[in-house]
């Protein structure tokens, strides 16, 4: 066979009797061929691009309708979402906002029951006040006039 290589014997040593064999080139001088799939491939790509470009046209024209109705079809869509998601973005936001409103009034309920609270211990304290001072007075009143 051209295509093998030969094997060759080479001394691995002197005195151990023996050598390894080692692949050689060949020695008539052939060379392996490796371009048997390179020229297939081209001449492929070849006829591809021949025939793509043949039915290019046509078949381009329709591509580009498809295109154009997707491109459609998707932009009324996107209106669709974008109308869905202002919509649900306006709902939410009624929610949030009448939660805020009602967690206000809440806030503000109790507020008034604070103030209250806080007026009522006022007066008290306002009528407990005057109540110690009329009993000063009288009992000041009683010690510089006696009663005759």
């Amino acid at each position: 066979m051209a295509e093998q290589e030969e094997l060759a014997e080479e001394p691995s040593g002197a005195g151990q009797g023996g050598g390894t064999l080692t692949p050689q080139a060949p020695a008539t001088g052939e060379r392996h061929k490796g371009g048997g799939l390179f020229w297939p491939l081209v001449s492929g790509i070849l006829v591809g691009v021949g025939l793509g470009l043949f039915l290019a046209p046509r078949r381009g024209q329709e591509l580009r309708e498809q295109a154009g109705q997707r491109a459609q079809e998707l932009w009324r869509r996107r209106e669709d979402v974008l109308a869905q998601r202002q919509e649900q973005a306006a709902q939410a936001a009624q929610r949030a906002g009448g939660a805020l409103l009602g967690s206000i009034q809440r806030g503000m309920t109790a507020l008034r029951g604070q103030l209250a609270e806080a007026i009522a211990a006022g007066r008290e304290a306002a009528q407990q006040a005057a109540q110690e001072a009329r009993s000063r007075y009288e009992a000041m009143a009683h010690r510089d006039h006696p009663k005759k």
